[in-house]
């Protein structure tokens, strides 16, 4: 047998692994998959893409299995078998899709950022006349690592064009750009953009009406959304309007969350106490606090980190240092949080830490911020990605 037919045996291989994959049929595929590698490691890189597309297979087989770390490190091993491929064009992008949900899961977004940007990168390559809604899609899952990354102008541009290309798809994409926008928003807020993300509130409201009819828990959300971003910019008269419309809708559901009402408080303790209303915003953290244990909630660190801000102005800086490191305890054990959350919480423990006259303490906590920061900031590969 010479080396095009023992070349054609692995990929026949190789369409008997996807049909297995497709029917969910792990073990059969993982078998295809392996005896496709044999063959393809004894080929030449520069001749034939075998062994790369055969650890592809292995890795999806590995993420449908829920073993993503496995997935990861077999995902590698297909991006270095890669770089010395005839052809591995066409086969970057499932592949560092792959790659970018599995680090994801495994809560390593700075490690899923470069992938995700090689795939928009890819692409952007690709487009011809029309962007694509894989484009949008992608660009979607970019602007939400960047946004876990704490890289709210970065993840703001992602949002832009992944509505930008929704936009052109009306009204069949009507529900992405929704939900796109309902993302872009809270972003520019955080990145200081307040004007532009009013102008995203207005043009999102009538579509959360039109989508999910008036007086809704989405509606709900936009307006706590849209006091949230208020209150950042100091207009605390209509943050408050917005919080008051936000819980009046949320209090008239018929069926409403007990944490998404504690979660609406906490944000808004968060503009009282900017407000100066430290009293009502004590009360408000508090209340968000005991709901959201009283449900049992991973998101109880967002009360506490509210209730421990809220105690610090009402004079009890030792007080706020406890419930601020039951925050912390809570972020850890969830991993809910985002890196730019994780980091402000741990830069708030220190500033109390100072003020308890607890300088080592404080030092570690500072220490522990920066490295979380380090991680948002590490240099990603995306063009060296890409250009393989």
């Amino acid at each position: 047998m010479d080396a095009h037919q023992i070349a054609e045996r692995g990929h026949g291989l190789l369409a008997e692994g996807w049909q297995a994959v497709e029917a969910r049929d792990w073990r059969c595929a993982e078998h295809a998959f392996e005896k496709a590698l044999a063959i393809g490691e004894r080929l030449d890189r520069q001749e034939s893409d075998l062994e790369m597309l055969a650890r592809l297979g292995l890795a999806q087989v590995r993420y449908g299995q829920g073993d993503l770390v496995q997935a990861v490190e077999e995902g590698a091993r297909a991006v270095a078998a890669g770089e010395d491929s005839i052809d591995i064009h066409g086969w970057q992008i499932p592949l560092y899709q792959l790659m970018a949900g599995a680090w994801e899961e495994i809560d390593q977004p700075h490690q899923a950022v470069s992938f995700r940007q090689a795939v928009v990168a890819l692409l952007r390559q690709q487009q011809e006349d029309e962007p694509s809604l894989e484009l949008a899609e992608s660009c979607y899952l970019l602007g939400e690592t960047l946004q876990r990354l704490g890289l709210c102008p970065d993840a703001a541009r992602s949002f832009e064009e992944a509505a930008s290309i929704y936009e052109m798809h009306q009204p069949e994409q009507k529900a992405n750009l929704a939900a796109t926008l309902e993302r872009f928003g809270p972003v520019l807020s955080r990145a200081g953009d307040y004007a532009e993300a009013g102008r995203v509130f207005d043009r999102l409201l009538p579509l959360v009406r039109e989508l999910a009819g008036a007086d809704s828990s989405a509606e709900s959300s936009l307006w706590s959304n849209r006091g949230t971003m208020l209150g950042e910019a100091g207009r605390f008269e209509e943050a408050n309007e917005s919080f008051t419309r936000a819980e009046q809708i949320r209090a008239g559901l018929a069926e409403t969350s007990p944490a998404s009402m504690a979660l609406l408080w906490s944000n808004w303790s968060h503009s009282l106490r900017r407000e100066g209303k430290v009293g009502r915003a004590r009360d408000l953290a508090a209340r968000g606090a005991k709901a959201l244990a009283e449900a049992r909630s991973p998101a109880l660190y967002v009360a506490l980190d509210a209730l421990s801000r809220a105690i610090q102005a009402d004079g009890d800086t030792a007080g706020a240092e406890t419930v601020c490191r039951q925050a912390l305890e809570r972020m850890e054990a969830h991993r809910l949080a985002d890196l730019s959350e994780w980091t402000r919480v741990l830069d708030w423990h220190a500033r109390l830490l100072d003020e308890l006259g607890r300088p080592d303490d404080a030092l570690e906590a500072r220490e522990r911020a920066a490295a979380v920061a380090a991680m948002a900031a590490e240099p990603c590969a995306a063009e060296a990605l890409a250009a393989h």
